[in-house]
């Protein structure tokens, strides 16, 4: 199943941040610490399963259920959305040469 270990800064811009008593260096989503020793990305799940269609490893389907029904599987939760309305889904499109998410609203 597809996993993250994103720390913090996720969604932030390149630059140092604070980490528990450290400090943080992150390039290019990877997140380092300032004697240069790895410490996580800021890539999100999402990032990772437009990364597995990018690099054409599986369909659309099978990277969400990646990120999201085979871990629940893996701990013996669940796996139907809980809370999930009938109006409101979201889906992949291809869009300016990448995979994107779009909310579809039922009669809009």
């Amino acid at each position: 199943f597809l996993v993250s270990d994103a720390l913090a800064p996720l969604g932030l811009p390149d630059g140092r941040y604070p980490w528990d008593t450290r400090e943080i260096e992150v390039t290019d989503g990877t997140a380092r610490l300032l004697d240069g020793t790895l410490a996580g990305t800021t890539r999100s799940l999402l990032k990772g399963a437009q990364n597995l269609l990018d690099w054409g490893i599986c369909d659309i389907q099978e990277a969400i259920a990646l990120a999201t029904v085979s871990p629940r599987q893996a701990i013996d939760l669940p796996t139907s959305l809980v809370g999930s309305s009938t109006n409101q889904l979201l889906r992949w499109q291809y869009r300016d040469g990448r995979w994107q998410w779009k909310r579809f609203v039922e009669g809009f």
